[in-house]
């Protein structure tokens, strides 16, 4: 652990743990060793949940690295992002795979220059097998478009993210942060009360009738 004076950028002092040795305690300790000389007034963390008890019990504020705080904001964004991104590779192996499908089956099927006899059961077969495989490549592709769309628009809440803290001052950096927040809570109204509906209206639709 290190505690550096951020406008002098030195070092004020150091401590090595363990890992399996670091807890409140620890830190704690460190704390109250590191200001026994030199009193603090603030105190700038990573944002571990347990920091601001402990550095608001010496006296100081806490205050959270900005760089962590929007770490710790895209995290769950990036994860979900990441987690579409593997979605469409999955589908478009698949994608390739039904395609590789048809062309085999269009190379060994035989070729009419009308209608198909009913009685040559295998190349009708092979048929509503392209016909299958056509459709499950649509299907696919709509996905895709679908996942595609989520993609965008949490890069578009990325980027509102990272406005937050490009603001040059804390009352502009405050609405935008507001802004964001209140979208999504309203966003969340509104889906509650779509779902609502949708539940009255599934049990309406399946009440027995006497």
């Amino acid at each position: 652990m290190t505690l550096i004076d951020h406008l002098n950028k030195l070092i004020m002092y150091e401590y090595i743990v363990a890992q399996d040795e670091f807890n409140d305690n620890t830190i704690q300790n460190f704390l109250e060793t590191a200001i026994n000389t030199q009193p603090l007034k603030a105190i700038i963390t990573d944002g571990r949940k347990s920091y601001k008890t402990i550095i608001e019990a010496t006296g100081a504020i806490h205050h959270r690295y900005y760089f962590h705080l929007m770490k710790n904001l895209m995290t769950p964004l990036n994860k979900h992002t990441n987690k579409i991104r593997r979605k469409n590779k999955t589908i478009e192996e698949q994608i390739t795979s039904k395609t590789t499908k048809i062309k085999n089956i269009k190379q060994n099927k035989k070729k009419y220059t009308g209608r198909i006899p009913l009685k040559d059961k295998k190349t009708n077969t092979q048929i509503q097998k392209i016909k299958t495989l056509t459709k499950a490549i649509s299907t696919h592709k709509k996905e895709i478009r679908q996942n595609n769309k989520q993609l965008k628009k949490i890069q578009y809440d990325i980027e509102r993210i990272q406005k937050i803290f490009t603001a040059k001052t804390y009352k502009e950096a405050k609405r935008r942060f507001n802004t964001i927040h209140n979208q999504k809570k309203r966003n969340k109204q509104t889906h509650n009360k779509i779902s609502r509906k949708n539940q009255t209206r599934t049990r309406n639709h399946v009440k027995p009738h006497t």
